[in-house]
C-alpha cells in the first residue's frame, strides 16, 4: 500500500457547543430580565451537557490515506484505504473522499467489494486502528493527485469536533488505456543481433530461406538430405536470422487537442515494440525538444511511459528543430514513427528533415477529437474548410516527400490504422 504521512486531527469546539452556549446565555438573560428563575431551569440541561462535554477527555485521532496500488490505468477503479488510529474511545468519525482532477466517484456495481464513494460514518468505541476502503475512478491518464480524504471526528456528547484533510498522494501515474496491435511497421534493415523479427538477410535462424551447395565449413546439421539424395552432391539449408529493430517515436506536442490520443498511441506502440525485443526511443516536438535514447527491456518501458505521462502542449518562439539533437539519439537504420495532427509547420518540417538524413519514416496522422486550439468564436463552414485544406496540404507535402501517412480517425481502433500503415510501408518497398 502506498500511504501518505499520518496527520493528527486538532480538536475545536463544535457548532453544537456554540448552540448550547447561546441557549445558556439566553436562559440566564431571560431570567434576569423577567425576574423569573424558571428560565434558568430551561437552559440548565444544555449547560450541563456543555460542561460535561468540555471536561470530557478528547482522544488523539491520526488519519492517513493511501492507495492499494502504486499506479492505475485509465478507465479502471482505484481502491483507496483511509486508516484511522485512535488512542482512546469512544469517537465518531465521518470519512469521505474529494477526488482530484482526473478522478471521479464511480457508479458502484452490484456485488462490488469496496464501499461506495460517499461519506461514511464510523463509530470507534475503543483504542486501535481502523481501516475504511473506498474507490475512485481514473478518468484520464497523466501524473495526477487522486484527491483528499476528508475526516470529521466528533467527541463524546458532540461538544468537540476535529476536521482534517489528508492528501492521498502527491501524484500517481495513470497509464493510458491499453491498445492491442496486430501488426508492426518494421524498418528496411534490422540491425540488432537478437530479436523476434525475421530478417531478409541469410544466416543462422529458424525460417527456411532456401538451399545451396555445400561449402567447406558449413555445419553438418544444416545438410538437406533430400536435396542431396536427389542431386548426388551435398546441399545445405539457408535460413533467415531473427533480428531486432531500433524504433524512435516522434511525438508532435504542439497541438493540445491531439495530446491525449497521441500519448495513448505512443504508449501502445512502445509496449508492442518492447515486447518484440526492439530498442525504443522517444523524441517530442513542442515548445522544447525532448528526447530519450533507445533502450531495451522493462526499465526502458518505465522510462518511456514516465516521459509520456509528463507530456503537455506548449508553444515556443525559439524552437530550433532537430538540429539540437545530440549524436546517437537516433541510431542509424532506425525506424521513425511519427504521431502528429499535422497542424504545426515545425513538426512536419522536422520530420522531412529527418527523412532527408536517410532515416526510415512512417507517420500516423492523429485526428483531434475537438478543436480546443481554435479561436473562441465558433468555426463557420469557411473556416472549417480552410482548416481541412491546410491539413490536406501538410499531408500531401509529406507524401510527396515519400513518407507513408495514414490518418487515425476518432473512434477507429488503433490496430486498424497501424495495420494500414504497415501495409503501406510494405507496398512502398
Amino acid at each position: 500500500m502506498t500511504e501518505a504521512k499520518p496527520v493528527a486531527l486538532v480538536w475545536r469546539p463544535s457548532t453544537k457547543a456554540a448552540g448550547y452556549l447561546v441557549l445558556t446565555v439566553v436562559a440566564c438573560a431571560a431570567a434576569l430580565v423577567t425576574g423569573r428563575p424558571e428560565a434558568v431551569a430551561i437552559g440548565a440541561p444544555f449547560t450541563l451537557v456543555l460542561l460535561a462535554g468540555l471536561v470530557a477527555p478528547r482522544p488523539t485521532v491520526r488519519v492517513s490515506a493511501g492507495t492499494a496500488r502504486p499506479s492505475a490505468t485509465e478507465g479502471e477503479e482505484l481502491d483507496v484505504d483511509v486508516c484511522l488510529e485512535v488512542d482512546d474511545g469512544p469517537v465518531w468519525v465521518r470519512v469521505g473522499l474529494r477526488p482530484g482532477p482526473g478522478f471521479a466517484h464511480p457508479a458502484r456495481r452490484r456485488g462490488a467489494r469496496s464501499a461506495p464513494s460517499r461519506p461514511v460514518g464510523l463509530y470507534l468505541g475503543s483504542a486501535g486502528q481502523f481501516e475504511h476502503r473506498t474507490a475512485l475512478l481514473a478518468t484520464r491518464w497523466g501524473r495526477l493527485s487522486p484527491g483528499v480524504a476528508v475526516c470529521l471526528a466528533s467527541s463524546r456528547l458532540g461538544v468537540w469536533e476535529a476536521l482534517g484533510e489528508v492528501p492521498i498522494l502527491e501524484s500517481l501515474p495513470v497509464y493510458p488505456t491499453p491498445q492491442t496491435l496486430r501488426t508492426l511497421v518494421l524498418p528496411e534493415r534490422l540491425v540488432l543481433p537478437s530479436g523476434l523479427h525475421t530478417s531478409r538477410a541469410k544466416g543462422t535462424g529458424y525460417d527456411l530461406a532456401g538451399v545451396r551447395p555445400y561449402y567447406p565449413g558449413d555445419r553438418a546439421r544444416e545438410v538437406n538430405w533430400r536435396t542431396t539424395a536427389r542431386h548426388g552432391s551435398l546441399f545445405v539449408n539457408e535460413r533467415h536470422p531473427e533480428r531486432g529493430a531500433d524504433v524512435v517515436l516522434l511525438l508532435d506536442t504542439f497541438d493540445p487537442c491531439g495530446i491525449e490520443r497521441t500519448v495513448t498511441a505512443a504508449c501502445a506502440l512502445a509496449d508492442a515494440y518492447l515486447a518484440q525485443r526492439d530498442r525504443v526511443g522517444l523524441v517530442k516536438f513542442g515548445g522544447w525538444l525532448r528526447w530519450l535514447r533507445p533502450g531495451l527491456g522493462s526499465r526502458q518501458r518505465y522510462l518511456v511511459v514516465d516521459a509520456l505521462l509528463g507530456t503537455d502542449a506548449a508553444q515556443s518562439a525559439v524552437y530550433r528543430g532537430v538540429d539540437v539533437l545530440p549524436p546517437h539519439t537516433i541510431p542509424p537504420a532506425s525506424l521513425l514513427v511519427g504521431l502528429s495532427t499535422l497542424e504545426s509547420p515545425s513538426s512536419w518540417a522536422s520530420m522531412v528533415e529527418l527523412l532527408r538524413r536517410g532515416f526510415d519514416l512512417a507517420v500516423m496522422e492523429v485526428e483531434p477529437p475537438t478543436r480546443q486550439s481554435a479561436p473562441a468564436a465558433p468555426l463557420d463552414g469557411a473556416a472549417l474548410a480552410l482548416w481541412r485544406v491546410r491539413r490536406d496540404a501538410n499531408r500531401a507535402r509529406l507524401r510527396w516527400a515519400g513518407v507513408p501517412v495514414v490518418p487515425w480517425a476518432v473512434g477507429q481502433p488503433l490496430a486498424d490504422a497501424f495495420e494500414e500503415l504497415a501495409a503501406w510501408t510494405r507496398r512502398g518497398r
